[in-house]
Order: C-alpha cells, then structure tokens, then sequence
C-alpha cells in the first residue's frame, strides 16, 4: 500500500474533511520529522522512514551506518536496513524498489497537484498566525 492509498482508506474510514492530497502531506511533514524526534527509538525510527519512503538526511544516515547496513536510492530513502545485532532487517523486492524508483517520474506531478488543492478554513488561519509569528522572530533577528 502506498501512501495515497493509505490516506484514501484514512479519509474514508474517519470521515475527514481533508483532502487526499492535504493529507498526503501531513504525513510527508511527519516523515520528514523523524530523524530529530525524541519520542522514538533508532529501530522505530528506522521502520517509520522506511514505511515512508522519506528521504533521511545525510546525518542521520551516517548514524544509523554505524549499527547497521543501509542502502538507499537516488533520493536517499532507505530501500534496504540489515542491523549489524540482526534486531532489524528490512529490505524492499525488486517489484517494489522498481516502482519506488519510477514513481519519481510521478513525484513533480504530485506535488504540482499537491499545491493546487484547496486548503481548510482552520488551515489558513493556522498559516496566517504562522506567518505573522515568523515575521515578529524574523524583525526580532534584525533588531539584535
């Protein structure tokens, strides 16, 4: 299952008001947080990334290359992880690193989809405060 399919099971199971593609995003955002969240564990945070397919900052992937054999593809995603313990060990068939690696082609048709869909009202407001805060720690920055 991929993660449009995974947000399409969500929003028909919970009765969202989201999007798909709203959706689609948030779980992108989260993916992109793990390597500095201290709420998990390097395995959990290993398995999630992977699940994900997001891409892992070079960092933390040389952390992780420490107890482990990591492999990742162009985008620097994890496509295969062999714990050096062998507590852990995940690694995509070639059907789906095959796929995984020509849904790039999708990716830049994705995210200009991505963009164009509507936004909740609540999210608008929630970017409008985002928005403003960062202007007052931006003016803050230059006054200093």
């Amino acid at each position: 299952m991929n993660i449009r399919d995974m947000c399409k099971d969500f929003k028909r199971l919970s009765g969202s008001s989201n999007t798909i593609s709203c959706l689609y995003k948030r779980v992108k955002r989260f993916g992109e947080r793990i390597p500095g969240m201290e709420e998990f564990d390097q395995l959990s945070k290993v398995k999630v990334l992977f699940a994900l397919s997001t891409q892992v900052p070079d960092d933390f992937l040389n952390e992780l290359r420490k107890d482990a054999d990591v492999q990742v593809d162009g985008f620097n995603r994890i496509i295969k992880y062999e714990a050096n313990d062998g507590t852990l060990n995940l690694e995509e068939g070639d059907l789906l690193t095959k796929r995984k690696l020509g849904s790039v082609a999708r990716r830049d048709e994705i995210s200009a989809r991505a963009e164009n869909d509507e936004v909740t009202e609540s999210e608008e407001e929630g970017a409008a405060e985002r928005k403003k805060n960062k202007g007052y720690e931006e003016e803050d920055c230059r006054n200093r």
